[in-house]
């Protein structure tokens, strides 16, 4: 079985790491057209590995998303949380990867003041995901929150 520890401290996305909020912002930004954007998104799926078969069970999966999304949590020795999706969808994969560069490897404070629905509208996702969508990426980040708040 993989470490949680190292796996979740390791996965590819979040502060410091090749993946992190400003190089999403500048990639999206950069993009002139929502197709483009949703290019760029399932590139992003290709650079973040699937999650090991032993995390990707019932237990670590988020209930009230479209599509099967799977999700461990960490929280280091410093206080910092990190967190490893996976999802059985490339797009929504890719949204939570966009989600993940904003609050991985991040304490609990900054990752509570995240406003979901704000930070998807900043991105230009707001008007190209559904509903249904947006519950699910409301639903994962609850998850995040709500561990943060259990293990302060």
């Amino acid at each position: 079985m993989t470490d949680l520890s190292d796996l979740a401290i390791h996965y590819p996305v979040g502060a410091g790491m090749a993946l992190d909020e400003h190089h999403i912002r500048q990639l999206l930004t950069n993009a002139h057209s929502w197709e483009e954007r949703y290019r760029q998104l399932l590139q992003l799926t290709r650079q973040v590995p699937a999650l090991p078969p032993e995390w990707r069970q019932t237990e670590f999966e988020v209930s009230g998303c479209e599509s099967r999304v799977w999700l461990v949590l960490y929280k280091d020795e410093e206080g910092l949380y990190h967190f490893a999706v996976d999802s059985e969808s490339r797009i929504v994969k890719a949204l939570l990867i966009t989600l993940l560069a904003a609050v991985d490897h991040q304490p609990a404070d900054k990752i509570q003041r995240i406003q979901v629905a704000s930070y998807f509208a900043e991105l230009g996702f707001a008007q190209h995901i559904t509903p249904s969508r947006t519950n699910g990426l409301v639903a994962v980040w609850k998850k995040m929150s709500d561990f943060c708040a259990l293990s302060a």
